[in-house]
């Protein structure tokens, strides 16, 4: 082997993403479980009309769940095992949306008799 040039420095360089997973991968993958949450969760609270009690962390909340749901249900539905399972955009709309109708239907009443 000879002596390296100038314009061999490239080939001892490391390459970026490669190797294990950054920090800051755990941190992008919270922050996008968030987002996620909050834009299915504002969706599922439009779909179904009437009074939601629910704030941004409640909404957030709601399409996490609801996402659960939808993986949960499409897993079901498929004829697999009934395991808990993430689901994409449209399962995790229609998830938050199950979530958000049996909460009416099963929920405490705010009428006083």
């Amino acid at each position: 082997m000879g002596p390296i040039t100038p314009g061999h420095h490239a080939l001892i360089r490391p390459r970026l993403g490669s190797g294990a997973p950054s920090e800051h991968s755990g941190v992008v993958a919270l922050l996008s479980w968030l987002l996620g949450g909050l834009i299915v969760g504002m969706i599922a609270r439009t779909l179904v009309r009437g009074p939601h009690a629910l704030g941004c962390v409640g909404t957030i909340g709601l399409g996490m769940i609801g996402s659960l749901v939808g993986g949960t249900v499409v897993n079901a539905l498929r004829g697999n095992r009934m395991e808990l399972a993430e689901s994409g955009f449209f399962g995790s709309v229609l998830g938050a949306v199950l979530v958000l109708v049996l909460a009416r239907l099963f929920g405490r009443s705010t009428q006083e008799p």
